[in-house]
């Protein structure tokens, strides 16, 4: 049902990781070499946006749209699972570590690049601290959703 809590848990991880995809960036970074003055001066990774030229940078922002993309339809499928409590687990744990590799696939697209720039700084923005929050509410969906199934298998028994 959308009255539980898990409900109210999953619906922010799909909110939060959506945010992703073209609102909020992931990764900050600011271009102090002059030699990367045709560059922006500030530029941001965000999802489902071109980033770089070479194809090591497209592959990574692909597997980090890719995984973002993938953590919320599993967390939207989760939510419609109710019914079925065993398969909506399964579903919320695939989603956290759909979550994990969204976040490594954008850190190590966000290092790469810092390291292959002369005199290029990046900081995590509002958006990789918003996917890091998806994990503790993904565990907490699962540990609600087996809370459930503890009262539901109570209320057999009788």
């Amino acid at each position: 049902m959308l009255a539980r809590i898990q409900s109210l848990y999953l619906v922010l991880v799909v909110i939060f990781a959506g945010l992703n995809l073209k609102l909020l960036p992931f990764w900050s970074f600011e271009l102090n070499a002059p030699e990367n003055a045709a560059m922006a001066k500030n530029m941001a990774l965000i999802g489902l946006s071109e980033f770089g030229t070479s194809g090591q940078f497209i592959a990574m922002v692909w597997g980090f749209n890719v995984f973002l993309l993938t953590t919320m339809m599993l967390a939207a499928v989760s939510i419609a699972l109710f019914s079925n409590r065993k398969i909506q687990i399964k579903v919320i744990t695939s989603a956290g570590i759909a979550t994990l590799l969204t976040v490594g696939f954008g850190a190590a697209t966000a290092i790469t690049f810092t390291g292959q720039m002369d005199g290029a700084a990046g900081l995590p923005n509002i958006g990789f601290y918003l996917l890091l929050v998806c994990l503790p509410l993904e565990w907490l969906a699962v540990s609600a959703i087996q809370k459930d199934e503890k009262i539901a298998n109570a209320y057999k028994r009788l």
